[in-house]
């Protein structure tokens, strides 16, 4: 493999990290969003269906 195709991979570390950075700013994108559907609301929970609607 020549150098120009080994620069073209991320290291297993660089992948999480950056998994880890998305996940955080959308988290925080989506706080952001449901506090301008709810104001009210402080917390915001999951993303999955209320149980009685399963």
């Amino acid at each position: 493999m020549c150098k120009a195709e080994d620069d073209n991979f991320a290291s297993d570390e660089d992948i999480l990290n950056i998994s880890k950075r998305l996940t955080r700013q959308n988290k925080e994108a989506y706080e952001v969003l449901a506090k301008q559907v709810n104001p009210h609301q402080n917390w915001v929970g999951s993303l999955e269906e209320p149980t009685e609607n399963r």
